[in-house]
């Protein structure tokens, strides 16, 4: 099944741009990453969008295909509603704020957490999510540690799905980090950076986007 392909995103690949908003254009890889993200979770699923953002929708998109949303960040304004509206009238403007269900936002269980130390209890989620967030992260140890607290959280069987921008995210060294952290591949992979691969140079650099599909390790 291609959705459980690790791969690079390509521009073949299905685009939605409305995911609970209108997303902005120069969030080039959302466009993709959300609507490719979604197709993991099933209705009876507790799922976590880890590192969320603060006005970014995909933990809002979840909320009713899922029985359980939970969402955290760093950012201490990820409990402040009216923190996270004005954050959404700046992606969509003022006058478009009535176009978003603003009751959807009480909805997920999000709470204030750093993702290298998660605040859940172990075998909680049947997903986990973690979208455009390891290139943020410069400390492979503490790229490590996240994806051992993933594993922690996930239930036996349970998936985590990554997306990263490369080349900052570099392939083998995460790849290692995945194994070192009992974690592995779902699917099949392909790392290999095809012609159609999705890009942008909106921050000064060209970038890629590239999905994993990860899953505990039996072992």
């Amino acid at each position: 099944m291609d959705n459980y392909v690790s791969r690079f995103f390509t521009y073949e690949d299905t685009k939605n741009q409305d995911i609970f908003y209108s997303l902005p254009n120069h969030w080039w890889s959302r466009h993709y990453e959300y609507i490719w993200a979604a197709h993991f979770v099933e209705k009876d699923h507790v799922v976590l969008d880890a590192a969320c953002g603060l006005g970014h929708p995909f933990k809002y998109y979840l909320v009713d295909k899922c029985k359980e949303v939970y969402a955290c960040d760093m950012d201490e304004r990820i409990l402040d509603r009216d923190e996270i509206i004005k954050e959404l009238e700046y992606y969509v403007g003022k006058a478009n704020i009535d176009q978003i269900n603003l009751s959807t936002l009480s909805k997920p269980n999000i709470t204030i957490a750093d993702i290298s130390k998660l605040p859940y209890e172990d075998a909680k989620f049947d997903v986990a999510f973690c979208i455009s967030v390891m290139e943020h992260i410069e400390d492979m140890s503490v790229q490590l540690r996240a994806l051992e607290e993933f594993k922690r959280v996930l239930k036996d069987g349970g998936k985590l799905i990554i997306t990263v921008d490369y080349p900052d995210v570099h392939v083998e060294k995460f790849l290692s980090l995945i194994d070192e952290a009992g974690l592995q591949l779902a699917g099949d992979h392909d790392f290999t950076k095809p012609a159609n691969a999705i890009t942008s140079d909106f921050y000064g650099r060209d970038l890629w986007c590239i999905r994993f599909v990860l899953e505990k390790n039996n072992v």
